[in-house]
């Protein structure tokens, strides 16, 4: 019985436990006492196996978090092609913008002033077509760094649960079969 305090249980396998302990209160014989081993035994591996899957379901989630991460990474390369698309497209966008007003300094008869006028709208073209782009290539180049992070933290992950599912394994293969004769136990049929 002082074996059996040792013993520990989730709540939920508490009530049988406290009946094992009950049932050690009284005289045995030798076929309550193989009784009450075979109802230990159930016990434990009811408890292991309720463990084995919490566990497993703890596996599981990882894995689909591990595939949320694969998506999301995916979806970021995506969004950061998408990113150097754009920025290709406002420069070709903005050259030919360029190139009208040069045009249009041709075409104007009061070339001064309208030149004047339009070297400074150039001017501010260029300026603001600059500024997009260093402000494309930071945020291209922190997204990227996102993305590796997230690539070593997804490389951990799938390492630990390579690492767990290896202890589960064993963890059962321990559960299923005698450890010192390593003949396989009732659970194991």
């Amino acid at each position: 019985k002082e074996m059996l305090d040792y013993l520990t249980v989730p709540k939920n396998y508490q009530d049988r436990l406290k009946e094992l302990k009950t049932g050690l209160d009284e005289p045995l014989t030798i076929d309550d006492i193989e009784h009450i081993l075979e109802n230990i035994t159930a016990l434990i591996i009811d408890v292991h196996q309720n463990e084995q899957n919490k566990f497993e379901s703890f596996v599981d989630t990882i894995s689909n978090r591990m595939g949320d991460m694969h998506s999301y990474l995916d979806i970021s390369n995506e969004l950061n092609d998408d990113i150097l698309k754009n920025s290709e497209e406002l420069d070709k966008n903005i050259k030919q913008e360029i190139e009208l007003v040069r045009g249009s300094i041709h075409t104007t008869t009061d070339l001064a002033s309208l030149g004047l006028a339009i070297n400074n709208g150039l001017e501010n073209i260029v300026q603001c077509v600059n500024v997009y782009r260093q402000n494309e290539a930071e945020r291209i180049s922190a997204s990227r760094e996102h993305i590796n992070q997230l690539e070593k933290q997804l490389s951990d992950m799938e390492k630990q649960t390579k690492e767990i599912k290896k202890a589960l394994s064993v963890s059962s293969y321990k559960a299923r079969h005698d450890s010192l004769t390593e003949i396989p136990n009732r659970d194991a049929y």
